[in-house]
């Protein structure tokens, strides 16, 4: 049995990034990996440019005068527009391009329209010029996103300013699911199988491709049919069968199939039997409880490590927070615990009460608490003293 700082450091080790790569659209790109560095194809803006609605003059013409006759427009989608003489001026436009020539923009507000053919400048001009330089944004080769940089929202919103209609990222990993067990299987259905929403849903917010769901009943020979089955995934999960009863077979059918064991016992609860194997070169097979809190627990843990060293991910699902004890609490065991807590604020301060039930079956409370705590071995949690805790509602998956 190893701990579970072991077990995440084994995870790390084995389980390289995707390297097959694909083309996808800017626009699906959230929350992919670039899998090369993206420079600009050119400046952004591309030419000087108006940043606001007014008129453009001649800037040597503001020494002499403030009427100006009216000799056309230039407006946004025009990628440039000609010049005009002293006393002379154009409407312009938010993004439209400035003539050549030494030229200033004064904001709409400041002119006064005289009839159709001239406009006053009033005399309280800014001394700011509303102009855009070419390349004040972006310059030409500007390195826009980084090889192995996961993208945010403000990283694909650059990109397709920058022109990008699609790029070079890495494959999703392709995962497959087996449900096993006869309680699940055969009709009618014994036990309602809620550890496929769990996972399929968090493999989802992952970044995964799920390539299959099956379901097997405890037959060893039709878990090896699957099994061959899905030979294009690069990770396949179990959930259940992978403790000691006489039912759980998944252990001995990795065993049987020279599937090497990288891990198949934690010092954790829940989770203790979860169970991580190789099957060929960054090809692996995850077996998860099937008590549904024991499986919720290790696929927010050890699911989503395996998921980011995939994808190369380093953010952190959960941010810890800091919360005051309503209770004593002392973990007696060598286990690592992920104890389910409640949360309550007062006066501005953050609560928290360790639920004294923990069992793994028990769905309700998983979905009344808000979160967890983590305790090492021999632990004491103290009445009124500050511990971190995470909160399931302060999820930092973020895209943004």
């Amino acid at each position: 049995m190893i701990n579970f700082e072991k077990a995440i450091a084994l995870i790390k080790k084995n389980v390289k990034t995707v390297s097959a790569r694909e083309f996808v659209y800017v626009r699906d790109a959230l929350g992919r990996t670039a899998s090369e560095m993206l420079r600009s194809k050119n400046d952004l803006p591309e030419f000087d440019c108006s940043s606001m609605d007014g008129i453009v003059v001649n800037s040597s013409d503001l020494n002499t005068k403030n009427q100006f006759r009216i000799v056309g427009e230039s407006k946004a989608g025009m990628k440039k527009t000609k010049s005009f003489s002293s006393g002379e001026c154009k409407y312009i436009f938010t993004g439209a391009p400035i003539p050549l020539g030494d030229k200033k923009v004064i904001p709409i507000e400041l002119c006064k329209i005289l009839n159709n053919n001239f406009i006053k400048v009033k005399e309280e001009l800014l001394s700011q010029n509303f102009i855009r330089k070419k390349g004040s944004d972006i310059k030409n080769k500007q390195i826009l996103v980084r090889k192995n940089e996961k993208l945010s929202l403000r990283n694909i919103s650059l990109l397709f300013s920058a022109k990008f209609k699609k790029i070079n990222v890495y494959r999703k990993p392709k995962v497959s699911i087996i449900l096993t067990g006869d309680e699940i299987v055969k009709k009618p259905n014994l036990v309602a199988s809620n550890n496929t929403l769990t996972i399929v849903n968090l493999l989802k917010l992952y970044g995964c491709n799920i390539e299959d769901i099956k379901y097997v009943e405890d037959d060893k020979n039709k878990l090896f049919n699957v099994y061959k089955s899905l030979n294009k995934s690069d990770l396949i999960i179990s959930s259940g069968g992978i403790s000691k009863g006489k039912y759980d077979l998944v252990k001995n059918f990795l065993i049987e199939n020279k599937i090497k064991i990288i891990f198949d016992q934690v010092s954790i609860k829940p989770g203790k039997p979860t169970t991580f194997a190789k099957i060929s070169n960054n090809r692996f097979f995850l077996g998860l409880p099937g008590n549904p809190v024991s499986c919720f627990i290790m696929s927010i843990f050890i699911l989503k490590q395996i998921i980011d060293s995939f994808t190369k991910n380093e953010k952190e699902l959960f941010n810890f927070q800091s919360a005051v004890s309503l209770s004593n609490f002392h973990n007696k065991t060598q286990l690592t615990l992920f104890l389910r807590i409640k949360e309550k604020s007062k006066n501005e301060k953050r609560f928290f009460k360790i639920f004294q039930t923990q069992d793994s079956h028990m769905n309700f409370m998983l979905k009344d608490a808000t979160g967890l705590i983590i305790l090492q071995p021999n632990q004491k949690v103290y009445k009124n003293q500050k511990y971190n805790v995470i909160n399931f509602k302060n999820i930092s998956y973020n895209y943004i």
